[in-house]
């Protein structure tokens, strides 16, 4: 099964449900630093006598509490203070 061309009404499930996930996140006082679209997988997997969508959050390994500094960041897609520091040797080790 393809799920892509998802019907409205799933793409706004979908689109909940990764906000949850975001939500969850937060609420541990913790930062995705690598969220983008990409990250999330969307699977149908049976539930009940139904079948239904699922939404996880994947490539989790860059979280971290709210207030501590990033220890891993894409020079490329990263805040401008961020790559000013890492062109200027202050990167992450």
């Amino acid at each position: 099964n393809s799920l892509r061309g998802l019907p409205p009404k799933a793409m706004r499930d979908a689109a909940a449900a990764a906000g949850q996930c975001i939500q969850a996140m937060h609420s541990k006082r913790m930062v995705w630093t690598d969220l983008k679209t990409e990250n999330f997988v969307i699977t149908e997997e049976p539930k009940g006598d139904d079948s239904g969508l699922t939404v996880r959050g994947i490539d989790l390994e860059s979280a971290q509490p709210y207030d501590e500094n990033p220890s891993d960041f894409s020079p490329e897609a990263c805040p401008p203070e961020f790559a000013e520091a890492y062109l200027s040797g202050y990167g992450p080790d």
